[in-house]
């Protein structure tokens, strides 16, 4: 039966033993993830959840005491400590912060199967005290490598910053090192590091240069050399990068789907999204009573035309069906900068959240915030090539973001089905905390790098006429950034050859139109 049918008083029933045991291989539960200089190890789950993630805490003005971790405009950062009555809190300095010992809660190796979330097991899972510490995510990476990672010089892209220093961090695989020299690879995101600010533009680091690119739009980051420059430096290719990971992977216009635009442009670009961060992660058990029926926080404008659009449906169906407990306006004015506690808390109170991806290309914050709060996610169809995707039906709801009929059709039937509702929503909730995390997002890119690294050597040595009999074995690894592009160009073939039909089509019918006519 569905977990939704038990009771509060039900669940308390439910064993620590039975919830532990499936989740962590049997293993004895790791010290939970927390700056060990700050706090204890004694500390509770909401503190140490928003430990993990270093944006700023916007916290609900009817919250008098809370627990926060603050990053400042300036880039400095606040000690955590309790805040009551705003009492002002202590500084820590940036280099104090980078000195942090960051301590996984999950089993230390990889690769790894992650948390059985199977349907026998569901139950335990969600009645975890901590959700972030009982839901082991799946990780394949085999080698393990020494990584840098460029510096922050700006205030633009923080929080993208801290989204991919996180998963470094937890990834058993990975070493991160200070010396550029002493890298296998080095990381450069050029959306909060300008190539004339960064220590990372020497050019003989291209062969070791991985970019992680959030910014919107399909257009790539290039360095701001002119094209005669960038030829003395990088060759004709002008290829500056080992590889390219882009998050506005999908070319879209008002919301419809055109293509991948550099998937035949440029070498070894790939897609990229965003994650779930462990401050998005409830700081409890999972949330079964939810009070609100539908959230949509959106804000649309005349150029994010997709997200007005939606907004005002959500919006119309509210009134149309009467629904008492709707929300349907913006609930923060929280940036890339900032997590915003309230915001979160709403979330977590409900029971189905509408969203949409931009106007012109996908990707959001928004998208990975809602999976992390175990709502029934409706959402348009994400086009974007991704590892584990997510099925409709299955871990989430896709509505055309042009068809308002179609959103409340499936709306009335999910709302008419709560069990159904429900199994969707735990569902997606539990694939995307096993598969979609920082640390996911983070074995995505390097054992896709891997794949490169043994492809080059593999051409190297036949070019060289030298043996590849003790070439290492590659994994069989699943879902590479190798292989989501070959399905993406399968997929934009398919439809390149369909817009060749309908014009072909159109062409004929024109053709026979003028003869009937001049007949």
């Amino acid at each position: 039966g569905s977990i939704f049918n038990k009771t509060t008083s039900d669940m308390n029933t439910i064993s620590t033993s039975n919830i532990e045991r499936p989740l962590l291989f049997n293993r004895d539960v790791p010290p939970t993830l927390m700056p060990t200089n700050i706090i204890s190890s004694s500390s509770s789950s909401l503190e140490s959840s928003f430990l993990r993630h270093s944006p700023k805490i916007m916290t609900s003005p009817n919250i008098s005491t809370t627990q926060t971790i603050t990053l400042m405009e300036s880039g400095s950062f606040l000690n955590k400590k309790k805040q009551v009555n705003n009492v002002p809190i202590q500084f820590i300095s940036p280099e104090e912060m980078q000195n942090f010992q960051i301590i996984s809660h999950h089993p230390q190796f990889s690769p790894r199967n992650g948390t059985d979330t199977t349907a026998s097991n569901q139950m335990a899972i969600l009645m975890c005290p901590n959700q972030s510490k009982c839901i082991v995510p799946e990780l394949q990476l085999v080698i393990k490598l020494k990584i840098y990672l460029c510096k922050h010089p700006t205030k633009q892209g923080v929080r993208f910053y801290f989204l991919a220093r996180e998963g470094f961090l937890l990834h058993p695989n990975v070493q991160m090192v200070t010396n550029m020299t002493e890298a296998d690879y080095i990381v450069y995101l050029p959306g909060w590091a300008p190539w004339h600010l960064t220590e990372c533009s020497n050019v003989s680091f291209a062969s070791k240069l991985i970019v992680l690119d959030e910014f919107d739009g399909g257009t790539l980051y290039w360095p701001p050399y002119p094209p005669v420059e960038l030829t003395e430096m990088y060759g004709p290719t002008h290829i500056w990068y080992f590889m390219y990971f882009k998050r506005s992977f999908v070319r879209r216009e008002d919301g419809r789907f055109i293509g991948y635009p550099s998937i035949d442009t440029y070498p070894d670009v790939y897609p990229l999204t965003y994650s779930i961060a462990e401050a998005y992660v409830q700081p409890h058990s999972f949330n079964v009573q939810r009070e609100i029926d539908i959230l949509c926080t959106l804000r649309g404008s005349k150029l994010m035309t997709t997200r007005q659009r939606v907004s005002d449906w959500v919006a119309l169906y509210g009134q149309t069906r009467n629904v008492q407990n709707i929300v349907t306006k913006q609930l923060s004015t929280a940036t890339r900068t900032q997590i915003d506690r309230m915001y979160f808390e709403r979330m977590y109170n409900t029971k189905i959240i509408v969203t949409v991806n931009p106007a012109g290309w996908e990707g959001d914050f928004r998208l990975w915030e809602a999976l992390a709060t175990g709502a029934l996610i409706f959402v348009d169809p994400l086009n974007v090539l991704h590892p584990f995707p997510l099925i409709d039906g299955e871990h989430i709801v896709y509505f055309s973001n042009r068809n308002r009929t179609e959103l409340f059709e499936k709306l009335d039937f999910y709302r008419s089905r709560p069990e159904e509702a429900r199994r969707v929503a735990v569902n997606g909730y539990l694939h995307a905390m096993k598969y979609h995390r920082t640390v996911s997002m983070v074995d995505y890119v390097l054992r896709s790098v891997h794949v490169k690294r043994r492809e080059q050597e593999l051409l190297r040595r036949k070019l060289a006429n030298e043996s590849i009999d003790d070439l290492e074995k590659l994994p069989e690894y699943r879902y590479t950034a190798q292989e989501l592009n070959r399905q993406g160009r399968v997929i934009q073939r398919f439809m390149r050859e369909q817009e060749r039909l309908e014009k072909e089509r159109l062409r004929i019918e024109a053709a026979q139109s003028g003869l009937l006519h001049f007949g």
